[in-house]
């Protein structure tokens, strides 16, 4: 795999002030952006999935019960932000307890006031545990699967982590690692290769930011292609690491917001989360890569914020605190004029 060197750290050009968006739920854990509407899926047994107005915050339908029954989940999730459309409605992926994929018909359930639910599709994977996955051409029988480092008990040895894609009952691995990285902490082993992946919102294009190590990863599966960047200066792959512990298993990339033109990363490297920490705040880097992994720009929020939705129409990247269960709005459309002006 082609690696690229790229200077991000500490390289943001903006600072940006949310305003805060006055909504009522019982534990709001993830959002999505949805047909102009704000998605998010709660811990509120009368109605696990909210949709709100995101201008007003007003709720404007309730669905989705906890339960084994038909259209009921047990422990669900959004498929990293995947979203589709299909014969006039909105199809939104669900995972539910990493084993089930469920499509949720995001349209009827609103004018229905219920979950109604198009597909499911079960598998038996042991790389769902604690691998990161997404789904291919939008069908939920194609999944792309990356997997973390595995140990060999009978030979005491760990195994690369591996990327995978699995349709109609086959699995294809794609070659990326072809040996472990030296460590002497067998923690570090899984740490090092841990990420998340996201999918292009309209490509089979991916890309795996990892979570502790300066590199993401893209795949470009229509193409036959895979790439990645890396931090200049930053540790890489071939460095051996003696202990994990605090400081070498530093936080990189965390949760991450693709759209169609960049993928917007909360990145944890810099020193401006390290300010936050000394002043007693959580801030928020956003770093933002087009989809060939060049760096676009930085922007630094004295916000926690934890989770992310983008309206690509009006350019508003909706941001969600976990800790304070407050939701907040982002004007982008300074961004993408200078995106378009400097790239």
């Amino acid at each position: 795999m082609d690696v690229t060197e790229v200077d991000y750290l500490d390289k943001s050009e903006f600072e940006m002030e949310g305003r805060e968006i006055a909504v009522e739920a019982i534990g709001i854990d993830d959002i999505m952006f949805c047909d102009s509407f704000l998605v998010a899926f709660t811990e509120d047994p009368q109605g696990l999935f909210k949709v709100y107005d995101p201008e007003t915050g007003k709720e404007t339908a309730s669905f989705g019960y906890l339960g084994r029954a038909k259209n009921e989940f047990t422990y669900p999730q959004f498929l990293n932000y995947v979203q589709y459309r299909r014969e006039g409605k909105t199809i939104i992926p669900i995972v539910d307890s990493r084993h089930l994929f469920v499509e949720l018909d995001l349209t009827n359930s609103i004018s229905s006031g219920s979950a109604v639910v198009e597909k499911t599709e079960l598998y038996l994977h042991d790389g769902l545990d604690e691998g990161s996955f997404s789904i291919l051409d939008n069908d939920l029988s194609k999944l792309f699967l990356a997997s973390v480092a595995t140990h060999d008990y009978e030979t005491d040895e760990w195994n690369v982590p591996t990327f995978s894609i699995i349709s109609n009952g086959e699995t294809r691995e794609i070659p990326v690692f072809s040996e472990m990285t030296e460590a002497t902490d067998e923690g570090y082993y899984i740490a090092t290769y841990s990420g998340l992946l996201y999918k292009h919102p309209a490509r089979n294009l991916y890309a795996y930011t990892l979570e502790s190590r300066d590199y993401i990863l893209y795949f470009d599966l229509d193409n036959d292609r895979r790439f990645a960047i890396h931090q200049k200066g930053a540790s890489t792959f071939d460095d051996k690491y003696p202990k994990y512990d605090y400081e070498y298993g530093r936080m990189t990339f965390t949760n991450s917001t693709p759209t169609n033109d960049f993928i917007i990363t909360n990145y944890c490297g810099g020193s401006f989360l390290q300010e936050g920490k000394e002043d007693g705040n959580y801030y928020t880097e956003f770093v933002l890569f087009d989809w060939e992994g060049r760096y676009l720009c930085g922007i630094k929020v004295k916000l926690n914020i934890c989770r992310g939705a983008y309206d690509e129409e009006n350019h508003i990247l909706y941001g969600l605190d976990r800790v304070t269960e407050k939701l907040y709005e982002f004007d982008f459309n300074p961004i993408v004029d200078y995106i378009k002006k400097n790239h």
